[in-house]
């Protein structure tokens, strides 16, 4: 099923919807297919929702940061106790989980990120866990590649409306032109017919 857009319109979303062939396999049916569609477009304020296995590694971070008093920051406590409580997500914090994970990448190098090693579990381990863990830092990237593959899709088809657009307003002058000439042919027609009366009047 596609997402909306981050620069959709709903009846862009809707129609693209609509049409996507994964959605008509899944819903044959128009009025349910619309229901569906409707219903994601509703969601698209609410955010993305975390899975079952981010909200198990928040859980078990804010428990070690409990048990061993280390570990994030006070936001990525607040983040933990979102992930835990399976609360959707905003564009902007899927972008700061993917930039955080980024940043964060190297910890895994230092000693105690490993079950079975002194220090275990390490503060840059436990902050880890509280994003979400490894579950959290696919799941931010994934999310953030459908953005920008619908982002794109929507952008290819706003220059595909804005060229289909000039090419009607273009197609309109020509023909305001053609109807201009034939205006003006059958002026200068009829006027000839006037000169040609009045010659034959004049001899």
């Amino acid at each position: 099923m596609p997402s909306p857009g981050p620069t959709e319109n709903e009846d862009e979303f809707i129609s693209r919807c609509m049409s996507d062939e994964e959605a008509m396999a899944d819903f044959p049916d128009e009025d349910q297919r619309y229901a569906v569609c409707i219903s994601k477009w509703e969601g698209k304020a609410d955010g993305f929702s975390p899975n079952e296995a981010m909200a198990r590694e928040a859980e078990r971070g804010l428990a070690w940061r409990d048990e061993f008093n280390r570990g994030g920051t006070e936001i990525g406590v607040a983040r933990a106790r979102d992930i835990k409580n399976r609360r959707n997500l905003s564009l902007d914090t899927v972008k700061r989980m993917k930039s955080y994970f980024a940043r964060h990448e190297v910890d895994k190098q230092g000693q105690g990120w490993s079950e079975g090693e002194q220090g275990y579990p390490s503060a840059g381990r436990i902050a880890w866990a509280l994003w979400g863990g490894d579950a959290g830092r696919a799941w931010a990237e994934r999310k953030q590649a459908e953005i920008n593959r619908d982002s794109s899709l929507s952008d290819l088809l706003d220059r595909r409306s804005a060229r289909a657009a000039r090419a009607s307003r273009l197609a309109a002058k020509v023909e305001k032109t053609a109807t201009l000439r034939a205006a003006l042919g059958e002026q200068a027609a009829t006027a000839e017919r006037i000169q040609s009366a009045f010659s034959r009047l004049a001899k």
